[in-house]
């Protein structure tokens, strides 16, 4: 099985199985008697032995035939099945697990969380999310979970994972993944997915798999998704279309009335290389009715700190410099005449002393001190967050 038959494949499954989910709570014959939501967005990985899929994200999904989840064009690509579902960097397959999963088919993990004991304290008094009820903990482990390559078939739903590593905490919430060798046909993947959502409707208390229980559409959901996404290894494009579909607690969460994504602005003046329009990732309306410059990267994981240097020569590591080059590109651009007139009368976007805000790093590399000193040398408009502070104002907000 290729890509585009395994992301077609559980996409339309999922697609068609939660709508027929809203349309019985909708007609009385489901009740759920909790904060519920559906899935938005959906991750597909690829590792050497397994095609993987999680479904991620809020939608209320109250009218039926609006209901999609956002797929990716390309898989996410991994050296282990492991990797995929860990939270952190540098998983392998020979790592001491707290659960290790072998050749065995249709084992899945439901309503669990999973961490050494030291890692579950450490977690409770820095982030203090609420877990899954259910723990599974020993007192000493490298990784939570290894799949190894000969499993076929394992299923996760609302299961939560917790890692240290070199000092660095690390979190990853499952709403609902699947993973199954490659080899799997298309009928065969069908078949699987049909009869593990009657096998866990069936079970007491009835799980309906796909769906988000316990956290309905809000800011909670959102900043708890989000954390568990940024602290993984993965690239920008996954992260920004993942707050696409969020952008209403994205916005509020950061006091702005709304934003818009990728925004193409035609360069009609100035020297902007070979380039024949610019694409902030957004541009964020103030009250005022006037917008902000907003940029996205990674949280960097891989990098000790996104700052170099003592406090006397305190700054950012290339990565942040580029990210704040590219956010004073964005001003320059609006400071001229026949750009900003094109930009007003195509979108009626009105720009003055903005302020440039990027998004990058997480607590594991983000010294708010440090970053206050390296932001000295710039101007006062630019702002840098990471993303432990985007988290910290959606939770504010809920």
């Amino acid at each position: 099985m290729n890509f585009g038959e395994f992301c077609s494949t559980v996409k339309k499954f999922f697609e068609e199985s939660l709508q027929n989910v809203n349309e019985e709570i909708r007609n009385g014959n489901i009740k759920i008697k909790v904060d519920y939501s559906f899935p938005s967005y959906l991750r597909i990985g690829e590792s050497p032995q397994h095609w993987m899929a999680e479904l991620t994200g809020a939608s209320e999904m109250i009218n039926v035939n609006n209901y999609g989840l956002e797929a990716p064009n390309v898989s996410e690509k991994h050296e282990n099945t492991s990797a995929f579902f860990n939270p952190g960097l540098d998983i392998e397959d020979s790592m001491k697990p707290v659960s290790n999963i072998v050749a065995v088919k249709g084992v899945g993990f439901v309503n669990l969380c999973v961490a050494t004991n030291y890692d579950y304290t450490a977690f409770k008094k820095f982030i203090n999310l609420e877990t899954s009820s259910t723990e599974v903990r020993l007192d000493s482990a490298e990784v939570p979970i290894t799949i190894q390559p000969d499993c076929k078939t394992i299923f996760f739903y609302n299961v939560d994972l917790i890692r240290t590593e070199n000092f660095k905490l690390f979190f990853k919430s499952i709403p609902t993944a699947i993973a199954v060798k490659k080899n799997i046909t298309r009928n065969e993947l069908k078949q699987f997915l049909k009869q593990l959502v009657n096998k866990l409707f069936k079970s007491r208390p009835p799980t309906i798999f796909g769906i988000n229980i316990g956290y309905s559409y809000s800011s909670e959901k959102f900043a708890r998704d989000l954390l568990s996404l940024t602290n993984q290894p993965i690239n920008e494009p996954i992260i920004d279309g993942f707050i696409q579909k969020h952008l209403k607690f994205f916005t509020k969460g950061l006091g702005y009335q709304r934003g818009l994504s990728q925004t193409e602005l035609k360069i009609l003046e100035g020297d902007f290389g070979d380039k024949e329009c610019l694409k902030p990732d957004y541009l964020m309306l103030r009250n005022d009715g006037f917008y902000d410059i907003l940029d996205l990267k990674t949280s960097a994981l891989k990098k000790k700190s996104i700052t170099i240097g003592d406090t006397s020569r305190m700054r950012f590591n290339a990565y942040v410099s580029e990210l704040i080059s590219q956010l004073v590109g964005y001003e320059r651009y609006f400071k001229l005449e026949k750009n900003y007139k094109w930009v007003l009368k195509k979108y009626g976007i009105k720009i003055r002393n903005p302020k440039l805000i990027g998004i990058v790093g997480s607590f594991q590399n983000f010294d708010r001190s440090q970053v206050d000193l390296a932001l000295e040398q710039y101007k006062d408009n630019i702002a840098i967050l990471s993303y432990s502070d985007l988290i910290n104002l959606l939770r504010k907000n809920i």
